[in-house]
């Protein structure tokens, strides 16, 4: 159902290209959110050259299109919210922000023992470019080895 229903807004959103020229991956905000999603949770791609849900079976992220108001000659509306789990959240707030948000043993039930690494790469690049650290070009899961060679050990116990 959500590849249907992706392929579908895809295709009204390229029909509508005079509108929206780029989409934003979407994920769910709570703890069962795949490693892939997660990364992938709030960054932008023109039609036909980026990753459209779903990346594996039970995918629940989608798209939305980015419409450039200002393009348009129109004042954009005021932000709206997403959900998320713990409450609602601004619409711009990716994976990475949330789960920062969320705090340490939050991100320790999402993260494991790589969370404290996420914290470190937070600081450093910013909790979305930390997220996607946390994750191969092949869409899988850097391990925890990999993290401490390229990181060295994190100060955290």
């Amino acid at each position: 159902i959500n590849q249907v229903a992706n392929a579908a807004s895809q295709q009204v959103y390229e029909a509508n290209q005079d509108i929206t020229k780029k989409y934003r991956y979407t994920a769910t905000l709570d703890s069962r959110t795949s490693v892939i999603c997660r990364a992938l949770d709030g960054r932008e791609f023109e039609y036909g050259k980026g990753p459209t849900p779903p990346q594996h079976f039970g995918c629940r992220s989608t798209i939305v299109p980015v419409i450039d108001y200002e393009d348009l000659g129109f004042e954009p509306p005021r932000p709206g919210k997403r959900a998320a789990k713990g409450g609602m959240v601004d619409s711009d707030t990716n994976y990475g922000q949330w789960l920062l948000e969320q705090g340490a043993a939050q991100q320790q039930e999402v993260l494991g023992n790589k969370a404290p690494y996420f914290r470190l790469l937070a600081r450093k690049y910013g909790a979305r470019d930390a997220m996607a650290k946390l994750v191969r070009d092949d869409g899988s899961e850097v391990t925890l080895e990999q993290l401490r060679r390229r990181y060295g050990a994190t100060q955290e116990r």
